[in-house]
């Protein structure tokens, strides 16, 4: 192998090329030449140039994806470093470029973010975005049916979640708050209807009976009233899933973690 060509100084105005010493011991110790007799290796040392360059890039690309990957899990350094066991310095160098993490750190960093190795040299953020805001705004099939708000969100999941590991943390979350949703929205329904069914009883139990017109109409609203609540509390129930499904297609689009509550953990850890 060719060593690097020769470094270059200027002195009173003349350029001059420094060549590398041989040995340590060699009688021939650095000599000062003009830089037209040392013809410097420019294939060389474009070539060492361009294979630094191509490991400073991969670096800075590697500590970009862990740092975005950190934030949109909603981790602070420190909060990583303790779930993968490492230093919190480490973390700190690597998100800063200053050294680039390998094999058991690389695995340890890849399990804490909830992603594969091969995903986290891989992952690319826009793809990412575009996944989450999509199985988002599939949920608005709530609209439709309420089982739609779970089953469409899911399918894109499930086509995704190889090729996409970014999108299992918020495909969790989403899919938790619509079964905690869908069960309140049927547990409301059912409740109501037991009401209405009950004051509808009592109305037409009072008919044969003789009762004054202000006990009638009492019964009257009270049957009205039952009637009319159960539609204003569903459409509230479908307007805040509505609402949240917006608010975290907005938030998955400018890259941040999805916030769906109040939600009982039934899908993942």
């Amino acid at each position: 192998m060719e060593p690097p060509c020769a470094s270059l100084r200027v002195k009173n105005g003349i350029k001059i090329a420094i060549k590398p010493r041989r040995s340590k011991n060699s009688s021939n110790l650095v000599r000062r030449e003009n830089v037209a007799d040392v013809p410097c290796r420019t294939e060389y040392r474009r070539k060492y140039l361009c294979e630094n360059i191509k490991d400073i890039a991969t670096m800075n690309e590697t500590a970009q994806k862990i740092r975005e990957l950190r934030s949109r899990r909603g981790f602070s350094q420190e909060e990583l470093a303790e779930r993968s066991g490492l230093n919190p310095r480490t973390i700190q160098r690597i998100e800063n470029g200053e050294t680039e993490p390998r094999g058991d750190s690389l695995t340890r960093l890849a399990t804490a973010l909830d992603v594969t190795v091969g995903d986290l040299a891989d992952w690319d953020p826009v793809e990412e975005n575009r996944s989450i805001m999509a199985m988002n705004l599939s949920a608005v099939a709530f609209l439709l049916n309420p089982v739609l708000g779970i089953v469409a969100p899911l399918i894109i999941w499930l086509f995704k979640k190889d090729s996409v590991k970014g999108t299992n943390y918020a495909a969790m979350r989403l899919l938790n708050f619509q079964i905690t949703w869908l069960i309140v929205f049927y547990v409301v329904t059912i409740i109501m209807d037991l009401v209405i069914k009950h004051s509808m009883g009592q109305y037409q139990a009072a008919i044969p009976v003789q009762m004054s017109m202000d006990d009638h109409m009492a019964l009257q609203n009270a049957v009205r009233s039952a009637t009319n609540t159960k539609p204003v509390l569903l459409s509230l129930l479908k307007g805040f899933n509505a609402l949240m499904i917006l608010v975290n297609t907005v938030r998955a689009s400018r890259g941040e973690k999805v916030v769906y509550q109040p939600a009982i953990k039934f899908l993942g850890k």
